[in-house]
């Protein structure tokens, strides 16, 4: 029997051909410096070749959280006490082909005969399989699936059809994080891969081998590296700094909460494995030591590549977008106590919760990005910490820090070939700056480029709910109106041309260049906007860059959806549905248009702002604590001290929709005699154009089951000759806890039934139970006195655009008896709120209850924005 030496027959063809067409060549230049001693016969089969490589593309970073990219590779080994991670190691192979003509059912299974590394330590592998005789005719000439399951813990059995690959299970077991062992972290031994290639296959007659071509593998697992700049921690209390210091002989220690070991063994055309809850992990804590990460080319805040660090962390993919509560996150442990203590005074261990991915869209930060892990991910975590943590392990304090996205697909350089064509490529288009005055953003070109400035803006409302966007020149700036249109207000002279901007490419553009742009970090509160285009010098290429620029705390503002959205369903008491969808609004439970006086006022004017407020903080202040001051059991605001120092990152206020009557604290402050609900009141509501409250149907439409009369009749003018209405509303509450916790506006609420009092057609109090539900779901709160405070100081400092986001006397906060006073501009406590309001000529107690107020708010920080 003929047997093939496919090398040597390969190399006898080629020199033939060679001399054939008279090129002298010497035999040994036909020779590969590749040896393969792997020989079959016809009857065997033939060879099918193929090469495997890790995708290993640059990743993007992100200080704090990571923003998403490829893994790199293995350019982390050796940072870590020496150890291998063995992210790109190939161990075991099987091929899987699939016929998508025959219903993807299984054409074959192969294992290769052969496996050796790429020439030149390239990462990957080379693997030759032996394709059986009988199988050949499956294979030859047709558009196949080739499925590469690399690294598989068990081999792989009893699949018949594509489907079943996919829906094919692997639990690690422990084995992604395994714990520390005298305080060595060992590595994996291997990561689970797969890769798919669509091709057709060809052999011949005379050819023994083929080659299928490359696939690129995928690892399962997501990877979480955690780097810490600095610890400089300080408390800030009572105006009191007092800074602490990191036990000596310990460091800091970090560990995965709520991550998955158990994974579909090939990516899911569909959905990830859903972890059921008996299946959550959490790690050890595993020691973070100075460590140099210079090597890939991170710079410290000391001017070096050092930071704190350990082995990364592994996991599955995972997805809590519709439960929050399944969020994969780090916990860090710090060992402190006050610098200059006793010698006997204890060290005490505090908590810190770091996220591993945005919880927001930003700039190239897409919705879609956001709180999951994903296959092959690299989560790159940057962060400082500065404040003091939690006592309590299960409540540590979240760390909050600027967002600074960097690039990572950097060209590392041009080939010459390259050169004589023309290119430009801007590798940031939308680059945030948070909290930041320059960034650079990185770009490539075959020409120098020159800067064009398009556009510059900023927009807000102010406490009416006016629109307004003030956009500037390079010499001043004006301010429009937006109402439907766009009506010009006033202009202003620019300081500096452009407010300040100065954008700068770098001198060297043909690789690795950068632009810089700089602009003073806003003081207003207010988002910044930056347009400009990159253009070609003596070139026809441009590229237009959006710059998005956040103070270190900022507001934002979007329209009230009201107490409607569309989902409402009429049920009876025992919560079967009798119409659906039916149409309820509950106007007659809101104070929405009533009088009052704006702050600097002296008249009164109906109160119409609706604008849902949002407060988001990208860096805190010194002394401030972000975290989350909620109760995770009832959804309220926690109402210890220690709590109420607490500020949500991003949190939504209830718009004027929600504005409340005058309440006691706590349902146990409510005297037993003034439980009964509703409390009907009357109030007086604007009756200028279109008319506000209830009984307007130019506001709030005609609609059943609603009391439909003349709104012109019973009209007068108050004090300030304005026309005004009494009209009756129903409070649902008498106390803030209980207005808060029943709220609802547009599509943030909680799922459930709500009765809506309301004036029937026969004028008739009448009642009836709503079944509501939510885009977003959680419960409104009472804030926080530090939530207050922050409310405060933004609408009174002398650089905001942002005014009468709350306004009035004294407004409950959530802690125990205690009371915010905007006249004090500080939280006192009831009884001094109560002296406050004698002291104005005030009535302590109005409609039964005392003179003091709630405007509900909602954490909004969890949730992805509305578009």
């Amino acid at each position: 029997m003929f047997r093939y030496n496919i090398q040597t027959r390969v190399r006898i063809v080629l020199c033939a051909v060679l001399a054939l067409v008279g090129i002298s060549v010497a035999f040994t230049s036909c020779v590969s410096e590749r040896t393969d001693d792997l020989h079959i016969s016809e009857e065997d089969g033939k060879l099918l070749e193929l090469t495997l490589i890790p995708r290993t593309e640059q990743t993007t970073t992100a200080t704090l959280r990571s923003h998403v990219g490829e893994e790199p590779g293995d350019k982390e080994n050796g940072l870590h006490g020496g150890a291998l991670l063995n992210e790109n190691k190939i161990d075991n192979i099987e091929l899987f082909v699939f016929d998508p003509a025959a219903g993807d059912q299984l054409v074959g299974r192969y294992t290769p005969s052969k496996q050796e590394a790429l020439p030149g330590g390239g990462i990957g592998s080379r693997a030759t399989f032996i394709i059986p005789k009988d199988d050949l005719p499956k294979l030859e000439g047709k558009q196949l699936d080739y499925i590469s399951v690399v690294n598989v813990r068990e081999p792989i059995t009893g699949v018949t059809t594509k489907t079943a690959l996919y829906e094919l299970m692997q639990d690690d077991q422990n084995k992604l994080n395994p714990a520390p062992e005298s305080g060595k972290i060992a590595p994996q031994d291997k990561f689970l891969m797969d890769g798919v290639l669509r091709a057709t296959v060809n052999w011949g007659n005379e050819v023994p081998s083929t080659n299928l071509g490359t696939i690129d593998l995928y690892r399962a697992a997501a990877k979480i590296r955690l780097r810490i700049d600095h610890i400089d921690v300080k408390n800030r209390q009572n105006g009191i700094e007092t800074p602490f210091e990191v036990k000596p002989g310990s460091n800091p220690e970090v560990c995965l909460i709520h991550y998955t070991e158990k994974t579909k063994v090939v990516r899911s055309a569909t959905s990830p494995y859903q972890t059921k809850a008996n299946e959550w992990h959490n790690s050890a804590y595993r020691p973070m030591v100075e460590t140099d990460f210079s090597a890939l080319g991170y710079t410290s805040s000391k001017g070096d590549g050092k930071f704190y660090g350990t082995v990364p962390f592994y996991a599955y993919e995972h997805d809590w977008r519709t439960v929050s509560t399944n969020e994969t996150y780090l916990r860090l442990k710090l060992t402190l106590r006050p610098q200059g203590a006793a010698e006997t005074d204890p060290w005490v261990d505090y908590y810190y919760r770091i996220p591993v991915n945005y919880r927001k869209a930003l700039g190239e930060v897409t919705d879609d990005m956001l709180h999951k892990l994903e296959r092959n991910h690299l989560y790159d975590v940057l962060t400082s910490i500065e404040v003091l943590g939690s006592l309590n392990e299960d409540t540590p304090v979240d760390i909050t820090a600027a967002i600074a996205i960097k690039p990572w697909n950097l060209i590392e350089s041009v080939d010459g070939d390259l050169l004589d064509a023309q290119y430009l490529e801007v590798y940031d288009k939308s680059p945030i700056m948070a909290a930041t005055d320059k960034v650079k953003v990185p770009y490539a070109s075959s020409l120098p480029v020159e800067i064009k400035i398009d556009s510059v803006w900023y927009e807000y409302y102010d406490m009416r709910g006016v629109h307004y966007r003030r956009e500037f020149s390079k010499t001043e700036s004006n301010l429009y109106k937006i109402n439907g249109s766009k009506t010009w207000v006033s202009k202003q002279t620019n300081a500096k041309p452009w407010d300040g901007i100065v954008i700068t490419p770098s001198v060297n553009y043909l690789s690795n260049g950068d632009i810089t742009i700089q602009h003073p970090v806003p003081v207003n509160y207010i988002p910044y906007h930056i347009k400009f285009t990159v253009k070609q010098k003596g070139g026809t290429l441009s590229q237009v860059v959006r710059v998005l620029q956040y103070p270190h705390r900022y507001v934002s503002g979007t329209r009230s959806g009201r107490f409607s959205n569309g989902k409402e369903a009429l049920v009876d008491a025992d919560g079967r549905v009798i119409q659906s969808p039916v149409y309820a609004d509950f106007r007659f439970q809101t104070l929405y248009g009533s009088f009052s006086r704006y702050p600097g006022d002296t008249k009164l004017s109906p109160q119409i702002n609706e604008i849902n407020f949002k407060i988001t903080t990208v860096v805190p202040r010194d002394g401030e604590f972000i975290g989350s001051p909620v109760d995770p059991a009832t959804g309220k605001t926690k109402t210890d001290p220690a709590s109420n120092k607490l500020i949500s990152p991003q949190f939504i206020i209830a718009s004027q929709f929600g504005m409340s009557t005058t309440t006691y604290q706590r349902p146990k402050d409510v005297p037993s005699a003034s439980t009964t609900l509703p409390r009907k009141l009357s109030f007086a509501f604007s009756a200028g154009a279109p008319g506000y409250g209830p009984l307007s149907t130019n506001f709030w439409g005609a609609q059943s089951p609603y009391l439909n009369v003349s709104y012109n009749s019973y009209l007068y003018q108050n004090s300030d000759g304005l026309w005004a209405k009494n009209q009756n509303i129903a409070c649902n509450y008498w106390d803030a806890e209980t207005r808060c916790k029943e709220y609802f506006e547009g599509e943030y609420g909680t799922d459930g039934t709500y009765v809506e009092y309301y004036v029937d057609t026969n004028d008739n109090w009448a009642s009836r139970r709503i079944r509501k539900t939510f885009k977003h779901q959680g419960r409104w709160r009472i804030p926080t006195s530090a939530e207050m405070k922050i409310i405060d100081r933004m609408q009174g400092d002398a650089n905001t655009e942002i005014r009468g986001l709350l306004f009035g006397s004294y407004y409950w906060v959530a802690e125990e008896g205690m009371v915010y006073g905007f006249k004090e501009h500080a939280v006192v406590t009831f009884a001094e709120a109560l002296q406050g309001l004698a002291a104005e000529g005030k009535p302590q107690s109005i409609d039964g209850a005392p003179n003091i107020y709630v405007r509900p708010i909602f954490d909004t920080y969890m949730y992805e924005e509305d578009k």
